[in-house]
């Protein structure tokens, strides 16, 4: 994190020497998870009474990767990331866009079913986008926000309760963009909640192994920002934290 100050103490300038090392694998994961989930969303699954589509399997482990940016790095990095990962949308929906508008042999068959087939994902995508740019920072607000009001513990209520908040929202705005019209109301809003479920079901899965990432990550990189001076304007780009905002050896 260059942007933070001259240190003034042994893990924060061996922080400055070194640089997160694990940042950057953190922010690529994020938008792999969250290209793949627009790619499959597409697809419709059923698992048993549960109805939903295949990019909501998938998709709890952005939250994950957004849980894990803003407890170790803070939400600034974490903002940043969401930022990263809108851009990486829409190149991937535009460059779809050209592709489908690319001349084709009309004897192509598999061309064709490819055209019909992003036309149905760029509505998705859109839908995505949309819910994405309202949900992710949600997710990460509350994680920064809790974390200050209950001075670093309960990292797992934390996470969990952000993502009930956060993937409720999401299930809602995306559902009714993506699917209404196609769906009838019916299965449009079982489908929504069925959506919220499985992400919250997921995170709960997921939940033994976030809470040792974010054990384990603090530890490697000796770090452990608190968000107590970050203005949470998702209209920021600049990463302004001082050592002061770390607070890897004061953490519980």
């Amino acid at each position: 994190m260059a942007a933070l100050h001259p240190a003034h103490s042994t893990q924060e300038t061996h922080f400055l020497a070194q640089g997160p090392q694990f940042l950057w694998l953190l922010m690529i994961a994020y938008v792999a998870v969250l290209l793949l989930a627009n790619w499959f969303d597409v697809r419709l699954v059923n698992f048993g009474v549960l109805i939903i589509d295949a990019g909501t399997i998938i998709f709890p482990l952005s939250f994950l990767a957004s849980d894990l940016l803003t407890e170790v790095y803070g939400y600034q990095w974490a903002r940043r990331a969401i930022w990263v990962g809108f851009i990486g949308n829409m190149v991937f929906m535009l460059y779809g866009l050209i592709i489908t508008h690319l001349p084709n042999e009309a004897s192509s068959q598999p061309s064709m079913m490819f055209d019909q087939i992003f036309s149905l994902n760029a509505r998705i995508i859109i839908a995505s986008t949309i819910s994405y740019f309202i949900c992710e920072p949600v997710n990460s607000l509350v994680v920064a926000k809790t974390k200050l009001w209950l001075q670093g513990k309960h990292v797992g209520l934390r996470f969990l309760g952000s993502t009930v908040i956060a993937s409720g929202l999401d299930s809602v705005i995306f559902t009714l963009i993506a699917f209404t019209g196609v769906l009838p109301a019916p299965v449009l809003f079982t489908m929504m909640f069925d959506m919220w479920i499985v992400k919250v079901i997921v995170e709960c899965l997921g939940l033994p192994i976030s809470t040792y990432l974010a054990k384990v990550l603090k530890q490697k990189e000796r770090l452990d920002v608190y968000d107590g001076n970050t203005r949470f304007n998702l209209f920021k780009w600049r990463i302004n934290y001082t050592t002061a905002d770390n607070q890897y050896m004061a953490s519980p």
